[in-house]
């Protein structure tokens, strides 16, 4: 919808991460809960194929480095969203997608190491 709405305009950005952690809600006897989940390192997707290139945060062009077999190959990413389900969780595939980068995200950032964010309070007046 966003990308009939605006057009040539739109661009795509995506994430991912070699490891980590992160929030997500789970559902605890009918309730939402936000817990901090620990990233599940996995080999041989792409974020492991970039290991040796990301000193921190790594951003893809894609649509400059169409061609090259990274981008226009399926890859394994990791995939993560905002609720974590525990039955998933012991799948051979928890949290991973299957994709081709091309077809996905104008851009793509690799976070090597992601930290759940903390909670700044301020005094009051500030």
């Amino acid at each position: 919808m966003l990308h009939k709405h605006y057009g040539d305009a739109y661009r795509v950005i995506g994430f991912g991460f070699e490891g980590g952690s992160f929030l997500a809600n789970t559902n605890e006897n009918g309730k939402t809960v936000m817990h901090t989940y620990t990233a599940v390192h996995y080999p041989g997707t792409l974020e492991d194929q970039l290991k040796d290139k990301n000193r921190g945060l790594l951003g893809i062009n894609i649509g400059k480095n169409r061609g090259h077999e990274l981008v226009d190959k399926k890859q394994m990413i990791n995939n993560f969203g905002a609720e974590y389900n525990m039955v998933s969780a012991g799948k051979k595939n928890f949290y991973k997608e299957h994709l081709r980068l091309s077809a996905s995200f104008d851009y793509l950032f690799v976070i090597k190491e992601m930290h759940t964010p903390t909670q700044i309070r301020l005094k009051t007046g500030e």
